[in-house]
């Protein structure tokens, strides 16, 4: 069962190409699902930063508004239990295994979401 019989005109032959068409249509989905997933890992460190650092800039906001600081904490408690479990000590996470972690948490909830929002690109079918 090629690309052909889902419907798609990826799978189309012709004597030149061969099936380097498949292959470049295959490379770009899947260069456009790491794109998704790098940008989705950006958008979650940045958010992080906002959410946790003292350097942030809503730093005094989110010391008297607490909900989404609380439930980011929740988020990541894989992460932090793996920075736990790294650094051997139970009061002092090493961030190493926490920004591994998260790395790890954060892009395969982004992949996942990938598959749903990246598609194929429809290439116009040419009347012959």
């Amino acid at each position: 069962m090629g690309l052909r019989s889902l419907g798609t005109s990826a799978g189309r032959r012709d004597a030149t190409s061969g099936s380097a068409t498949v292959t470049v249509v295959a490379m770009s989905l899947l260069r456009r699902r790491f794109l998704f997933v790098c940008a989705a890992l950006a958008c979650v460190f940045v958010f992080s930063w906002f959410v946790s650092a003292e350097s942030s800039p809503l730093q005094n906001y989110f010391v008297w508004h607490t909900a989404v600081p609380n439930a980011w904490g929740w988020l990541n408690i894989p992460p932090i239990l793996l920075g736990l479990t790294l650094s051997g000590d139970i009061h002092n996470a090493n961030m190493v295994g926490v920004v591994l972690g998260m790395i790890v948490q954060w892009g395969v909830v982004a992949f996942l979401l990938s598959l749903l929002v990246v598609r194929p690109v429809a290439k116009s079918r040419q009347k012959s």
